[in-house]
């Protein structure tokens, strides 16, 4: 196994600022950043997309609105559609990219899950002595993943 002993893998750690890092007591798993953070990044590619969206109706119905006749117009209004396909094409992979990050924030923390189970049985296996000299990943690693307890 990697990483440190028994003991000094269970010992609460703190992060340069004092913050206690690792802490599976009542708490999210401190571990491979904030996906609430990420989530908040999901929301803001959502809200662009919209806002990129209504812009490129904005931009088809001003063009529509042209107030002269003639080939000119309908090239200008012909232009215009395309710009705004374009746009909303824009859009669309904003959206894409935000399920897609949705979709891995929702596996980062199925994993995140799963390492403070592992370390939470191997806390309770130490307590009770039954891991004695083994070395186990540092708290919060994903090498807990590979851990068989």
């Amino acid at each position: 196994m990697l990483g440190q002993s028994t003991s000094a893998a269970l010992a609460p750690r703190r992060d340069r600022y004092g913050r206690l890092v690792g802490s599976r007591r009542g708490k999210k798993p401190t571990m491979y950043g904030d996906t609430e953070v990420m989530r908040a990044h999901v929301g803001r590619l959502r809200e662009q997309a919209a806002d990129i969206r209504t812009e490129a109706e904005r931009l088809a119905s001003r063009a529509e609105a042209v107030g002269w006749p003639g080939r000119a117009a309908e090239a200008l209004r012909g232009r215009i559609r395309d710009r705004a396909a374009a746009v909303r094409a824009t859009a669309q992979r904003h959206d894409d990219a935000a399920d897609r990050l949705e979709r891995h924030l929702t596996e980062v923390d199925a994993r995140k899950e799963a390492i403070a189970e592992r370390e939470d049985k191997a806390e309770a296996l130490a307590r009770q002595g039954l891991l004695v000299d083994i070395t186990l990943p540092l708290p919060g690693r994903r090498e807990w993943l590979e851990v068989e307890l």
